[in-house]
């Protein structure tokens, strides 16, 4: 079956609007290259599909752009260049359907992280290297993890767990190297009846605001 594409979201237009990107980089002026990565990045979106790597590539490119993330101009610029246009079925390589991919999240230019199921059926923290393939669960929650999240610390992640089903959640930080040990997580937040959230996260200044309804448990 053919991919269909609306002509207001031909890719062509994509390309274009990424070399409108690529100049206002070069010139500069990253700011005003954010809505022209997010048109593209969303037209890439219908016409390619979630797991086409030009997709990846330009959602990378707008959260650097969008987050004013200190990348040199070359890397950003990098981002707007394509080469194997081979689609990336990540649904395969877990075993697991589409649907369950709960959280993409991507790091630097290379490491794709996201929750899935387990073989346990837990939802828990996978990595995937991009250029090799290569992929390796990171969290290993006996409770399903409800989202997960970048600092500005590398190589640490920020995870949310679910806490026995009753809906408050503990927090957690773990270091997700690949020489790092399973079970090196680090409880950040964890009260009974309380609810542990993530309000603001700057990773590029390594800060982290949480929000926790200890003191009124009807906020979220």
């Amino acid at each position: 079956m053919n991919s269909l594409c609306f002509p207001k979201a031909d890719r062509h237009v994509a390309y274009s609007l990424l070399n409108v990107v690529k100049s206002l980089i070069k010139t500069g002026k990253r700011k005003e290259a954010v809505i022209y990565s997010y048109e593209a990045m969303t037209i890439l979106e219908v016409c390619l599909g979630l797991e086409h790597p030009y997709y990846l590539q330009s959602l990378a490119l707008w959260t650097y752009l969008q987050n004013d993330s200190k990348k040199s101009d070359e890397e950003l610029i990098n981002l707007t260049r394509y080469g194997d246009n081979k689609p990336i079925n990540i649904s395969k390589l877990l075993e697991v359907t589409t649907p369950q991919l709960q959280q993409l999240a991507i790091d630097f230019l290379h490491i794709l992280g996201y929750v899935a199921l387990d073989k346990r059926r837990v939802k828990n923290v996978f990595m995937w290297n991009l250029p090799d393939g290569r992929e390796r669960q990171v969290t290993f929650e006996n409770r399903d993890v409800i989202a997960f999240y970048w600092t500005g610390i590398k190589d640490f992640i920020l995870f949310i767990s679910d806490n026995d089903g009753d809906e408050n959640t503990m927090m957690f930080k773990q270091n997700v190297s690949e020489k790092a040990l399973p079970s090196n997580r680090t409880i950040v937040y964890q009260k009974k009846g309380v609810m542990a959230n993530i309000l603001a996260n700057d990773v590029d200044k390594s800060y982290v605001l949480l929000a926790i309804n200890d003191a009124n448990p009807a906020s979220v």
